[in-house]
């Protein structure tokens, strides 16, 4: 059902769309069903405009009624709203007084519960244990002892780390003193070990000292029987080395001696065979296997 008469109905708006509905592309060939299709539209186009000004009219007027409507709305409701407002504060505060009469007997509950977790009358009153419902009440109880739990566990785990620590310091205090201890122990037994291998090291030293004097000595000794020896060698060498000279300048004496005699025997054996001074050159000594020949040259033929 129309709230609005809009014109062309419904009924016309049906009628003029069935007109080209059973109308598809492969009829547009048509001149005919083009025109049709051509008309249609028009007859559309000009049924939207129409619906279109009448509606933006009819919503003008809807639009103007409805800010006139909202207007007195504010001027009725802003004369009973102040009032209205001021009845229900009266009855909230009333509600109220009549919740903080009943939560008043249980105030001594609700400080009790609160004791349990360690908290004192005076303390409970800051919470304002009137002001909470019960709802209210047993969620502030249950945030308090999840703070208080919380807290205790860090106080535990504070013990705990502080009796961890202690028990760490004194363990560190002890590895310390062992420490210490084995320090001065490895301390003195370095130090008597130091002192045997300078005791041994002095008397290797001591034993070396005296091998060495000892070998200095036997060294000196050999040096100076070696010196005798050698020197016993050397006079017996020069010794046998002037022997030597003297036999060979005694050879040699004997020698020129014997050489002297036999040129002088050969000089007298010249002479005995003619060949003299004066008339040598008429003489030829040749030298054989067989000893000395002596050749009288008869004459030279000169060519």
């Amino acid at each position: 059902m129309d709230i609005v008469k809009f014109d062309p109905s419904v009924e016309e708006l049906n009628k003029i769309v069935a007109a080209t509905s059973a109308i598809t592309a492969t009829d547009l060939s048509d001149d005919t069903q083009l025109a049709l299709v051509h008309d249609t539209r028009i007859s559309l186009r000009d049924a939207r405009v129409k619906i279109e000004k009448t509606g933006k009219a009819l919503r003008a007027d809807a639009l103007k009624f409805q800010k006139d409507v909202i207007q007195r709305e504010k001027e009725l409701i802003g004369i009973i709203e102040p009032e209205e407002s001021r009845l229900g504060l009266l009855e909230e505060a009333a509600n109220t007084q009549k919740e903080r009469a009943a939560r008043a007997a249980l105030l001594p509950m609700r400080r009790e519960a609160l004791a349990t977790i360690g908290i004192d009358t005076a303390a409970a009153d800051e919470y304002r244990l009137l002001d909470l419902d019960n709802d209210e009440f047993i969620a502030l109880l249950n945030d308090l002892t999840a703070k208080k739990n919380e807290a205790d566990r860090l106080e535990i785990q504070a013990e705990k780390d502080r009796l961890a620590h202690e028990a760490f310091l004194s363990q560190v205090k002890k590895d310390a003193e062992i420490a210490e201890r084995k320090r001065i122990e490895d301390a003195a037994k370095l130090d008597e070990e130091r002192r045997v291998q300078a005791a041994a090291q002095a008397k290797f030293d001591a034993e070396r000292a005296a091998q060495q004097v000892k070998d200095e000595a036997a060294a000196e000794s050999a040096r100076i029987v070696q010196e005798a020896r050698d020197k016993v060698e050397q006079e017996k060498a020069q010794a046998e080395a002037a022997a030597r000279e003297k036999a060979i300048r005694a050879q040699q004496v004997a020698d020129e001696a014997a050489k002297a005699e036999q040129q002088a025997a050969f000089t007298a054996w010249k002479i005995e065979k003619g060949c003299t001074d004066e008339n040598i050159d008429e003489f030829e000594v040749k030298h054989t296997p067989a000893g000395i020949e002596l050749w009288k040259r008869v004459g030279i033929y000169t060519i």
